[in-house]
């Protein structure tokens, strides 16, 4: 319960913070912020299924993404527009390096299971077993 209430009282923090910048408060400043934030927690090693990430590590993560932000915007080849698709692309890069692994692990489980299960099906049927004939379109006439 207390997280909760922590995690409340800096919300409301941050958004007092975000105010005094703008010197004006509104329903809709905080639109688009979503992708930024789930980005750089996913990029601070945060685990998208939860249990795993560090403090430190999500605010590291928030300064190289302010500085790819600050780099990107001054080389005037990238807008705020195109740097939203550079941030979606790190989120999906965010969330599929760390899971590459345990895919490569269960595909190569699954290619063994499909492997062992091609290399018994002939011994495990019986000798007399005919296999059964496939339907035609002869059948139908």
């Amino acid at each position: 319960m207390m997280l909760f209430v922590l995690s409340g009282v800096v919300c409301s923090l941050v958004g007092m913070l975000y105010t005094f910048e703008l010197s004006s408060a509104g329903e809709s400043i905080g639109i688009g912020f979503e992708l930024k934030v789930i980005t750089i927690v996913l990029l601070g090693g945060v685990s998208i299924f939860g249990g795993r990430g560090t403090i430190v590590g999500v605010a590291l993560a928030a300064f190289v993404y302010a500085g790819l932000h600050s780099v990107l915007l001054l080389s005037n080849s990238f807008n705020d527009n195109d740097f939203q698709v550079v941030s979606g692309a790190l989120l999906i890069l965010s969330v599929l390096v760390p899971n590459l692994p345990s895919f490569a692990q269960r595909g190569r489980a699954l290619l063994r299971r499909r492997a062992l299960a091609a290399a018994r099906w002939p011994r495990t049927a019986p000798a007399t077993a005919r296999r059964p004939r496939r339907a035609s379109l002869r059948d139908l006439f």
